[in-house]
Formats: structure tokens, C-alpha cells, sequence
């Protein structure tokens, strides 16, 4: 663990922006093109046949064996896209393009929804400064109307434009059982001691109702189980310090600073009904790591 967060902070010491994210963009455009042969030439490796989960059949998990761990990625490469123009524009467009449609076929509806708030989001920063206080006032209670039709309109949402169920296919009843038998809330089971092992704490409770994958596909749950409410509460504030300190550097020294804005905003919405990053050798603990840094890094 303490390898991959240096690893990280080696990333912010010897690179400079462009050189940074290119070392982040062109491994994950790889990812991309190589998992659209494997899905398309090998659709037996590269595509779900529904053996496991009858619904994922068709799904595209390319050269990542799971579809939601190939959906994280590409929605990773689309943010960090989005965030910077350190492409030419055709290149970028070409490239963005390969990522949203590796994505879509994914059907990993966590990371496309928290793409689409992401370029809702940088379309609203591209027009902020163009736009009178009074159309933001506007724009504010309009969001905060919708988000109060949430509770009417969510099964709507859930069940007949994304065709899942409520209960996030059992991931709710998993919680709920998770969170009613932690004996030790406060301070968790330690790191990885709620999976590791083949005792693991949360094992026996998550493998007769969902696919085992090592988390509780939440990663406020995760953490919980891990690191008990302090280490949420610091884990919620850490992210919460992230998008300040971003959007904070965003207004005053450019676009740079979006990056860790949005891979801040991604992570939080990801932890909803994903996994929590706390992990080693991890690209989403690394880009986290990154997230964390990247607001105290100097523009040449």
C-alpha cells in the first residue's frame, strides 16, 4: 500500500502536466482498443455470456474479465479527456469517441452516469463565465427542484431507463446485512479485514447473494467494514477537500486543476454502488493519490 502511494507521488514529482497525463492517457487508450478486438475477434473472452449473471450476457468485459472493472477504466480515460485538451483535437475527439463507446457497451451503469454529470458539469464551467448571475441563480433552482423529484421519479430511473431493480440487483440487502452485524463500527476490522482470507468477515455474507469480487461494491460500505466511521468520515472529507482545493485552483490559475476536480467528483459517485479504492497496486487508488496531489502542483 505504501508502494503504491509513492508510486503515485513519484508521478507528481518528475512530470510535468503533459508529460503526467500522457503516461495516464496512452496505457488506458491501449486498454480501450485492445478490449474492442478482444470483444469483437474473441467474443468468447472479451464478451459476458450470461453464465454468471444472466443480465450481463452480451456485456462487453474486453481484456479486464468483468464488465464493471473495463467500465471504470474507460470511464476514467473519458474524465481525464474531458478535463484536459493535451491531445490535438481530431485525436481527442477520435479518442474520446473509442472510450464513450467501450463504455456504453460495458453497460456499467455507475461509471456512465458519473461521465454524464462530469461533461454536464465541464459544459456548465465552458459557458460559467459567459452567462449573467442571474441565468446561474436559475440554473441553481432548477438542479435543486430536480434533485428534490429524485425520490418520486427514482424508480422510474432505476427500473424502466436503466432496467435494473431497486435494490441495485441485491446490492442493497447485502448492505444492510453487512451494516447490522459489523461488531466493530468505530474503528472497522482493520485494512483488508474484511475480505482477505478465506475467513473473510464480509466473504460469507456477499457470496450467497452477489458475485464475490473482494468488495461490497460500495466503497462507503468498504470502508466501513475496513476502517469503521472515522475512516469514512475521513475518507467523505478527503474527497470534499479535493473538489475545494481543485475548484478553488481552477479559478485562479486555468483548466489544469479540472482534473482532479473531476476525478474527485467521479470517485464519489463511483463509491455509491462501486468499490472503495483503498487498495494496493490499484489505478483507481493511484488516480486518487493523484486527485489528492495535483491541487498543490506547481503550472510551469
Amino acid at each position: 500500500m505504501t508502494g503504491t502511494f509513492f508510486f503515485a507521488l513519484c508521478l507528481i514529482l518528475i512530470f510535468d502536466w503533459d508529460e503526467l497525463l500522457k503516461v495516464l492517457i496512452l496505457p488506458l487508450v491501449f486498454a480501450a482498443i485492445a478490449s474492442i478486438f478482444v470483444s469483437i475477434l474473441a467474443p468468447s473472452i472479451g464478451v459476458d455470456d450470461g453464465s454468471k449473471v444472466l443480465e450481463h450476457s452480451g456485456l462487453w468485459h474486453g481484456t479486464f474479465g468483468f464488465k464493471n472493472r473495463l467500465g471504470r477504466v474507460m470511464g476514467l480515460l473519458v474524465v481525464i479527456l474531458v478535463a484536459q485538451n493535451i491531445l490535438l483535437k481530431n485525436y481527442r475527439n477520435a479518442t474520446l469517441a473509442i472510450a464513450l463507446f467501450v463504455l456504453l457497451m460495458t453497460g456499467s451503469s455507475t461509471p456512465i452516469l458519473a461521465v454524464s454529470f462530469i461533461i454536464t458539469l465541464k459544459l456548465y464551467l465552458s459557458i460559467a463565465d459567459r452567462i449573467s448571475t442571474h441565468i446561474k441563480i436559475v440554473i441553481a433552482i432548477v438542479s435543486i427542484y430536480c434533485l428534490a423529484l429524485i425520490p418520486i421519479v427514482i424508480e422510474f430511473i432505476v427500473t424502466d431507463l436503466m432496467g435494473k431493480d431497486l435494490s441495485g440487483s441485491g446490492r442493497v440487502d447485502m448492505w444492510a446485512d453487512i451494516l447490522l452485524s459489523i461488531d466493530s463500527p468505530i474503528l472497522g476490522y482493520g485494512f483488508g479485514g474484511g475480505f482477505w482470507g478465506e475467513f473473510g468477515y464480509a466473504n460469507g455474507l456477499i457470496d450467497p447473494r452477489y458475485i464475490l469480487l473482494g468488495h461490497a461494491h460500495n466503497g462507503f460500505v468498504d470502508t466501513l467494514i475496513e476502517l469503521g466511521v472515522l475512516g469514512v468520515i475521513f475518507y467523505f472529507m478527503l474527497l470534499i477537500k479535493c473538489i475545494v482545493d481543485s475548484l478553488r485552483r481552477y479559478r485562479t490559475q486555468g483548466e489544469h486543476f479540472l482534473l482532479p476536480l473531476f476525478l474527485s467528483v467521479f470517485f464519489i459517485i463511483y463509491s455509491v454502488t462501486g468499490s472503495a479504492y483503498i487498495k494496493q497496486n490499484n489505478i483507481l487508488f493511484i488516480l486518487a493519490c493523484l486527485a489528492a496531489f495535483l491541487p498543490y502542483k506547481k503550472v510551469k
